[in-house]
């Protein structure tokens, strides 16, 4: 027997027929019971009733749903997930006495080597993870100096982590 759209009944598409409130004659808006449909119910509701809980108890779990459950902790953690969390934090790898050293030293040589020895995405985390810098907005909303092409230091709160 073809399921009306012609193709082979499989256990999910009968599964969602039968716990469907449509059967019962009822109408059903988001999964919910809404009440009473315009059709006649190919089952009555008590049936449908006992039918939908045989269907939803936990208890008659098939092989294949206890087999997608994770055999050991953790092993449905994906790859990336993974190497995310071996990553070492933002302020692992900065060499901050090296940094002072440098600074002391020359200031615009301590900029030259931080640029070169922290490409930009690793730069943002750092300066993230040390420091919230808030921008107070001017006229209009936007910044003060955005408009003109810079931002006027004097609008710039930084707020350093501890």
């Amino acid at each position: 027997m073809k399921s009306p759209r012609g193709k082979e009944w499989s256990t999910q598409s009968l599964r969602g027929v039968l716990l469907s409130p449509r059967i019962a004659g009822r109408v059903a808006h988001q999964g919910e019971d809404v009440g009473p449909a315009q059709w006649d119910p190919i089952i009555d509701r008590g049936t449908w009733l006992a039918v939908r809980t045989v269907l939803t108890d936990t208890a008659r779990r098939s092989g294949n749903e206890i087999a997608r459950e994770p055999k050991y902790l953790g092993s449905g953690i994906s790859q990336a997930q993974a190497a995310a969390a071996r990553e070492p934090g933002p302020l692992a790898v900065l060499d901050l006495p090296e940094l002072a050293r440098r600074y002391e030293a020359d200031p615009d040589d301590a900029l030259a080597w931080w640029r070169r020895t922290y490409f930009l995405a690793r730069r943002r985390k750092i300066l993230d993870a040390l420091a919230v810098v808030t921008l107070r907005p001017g006229r209009r909303g936007r910044p003060v100096g955005v408009a003109a092409g810079g931002v006027d230091p004097q609008s710039v709160d930084i707020e350093w982590s501890e």
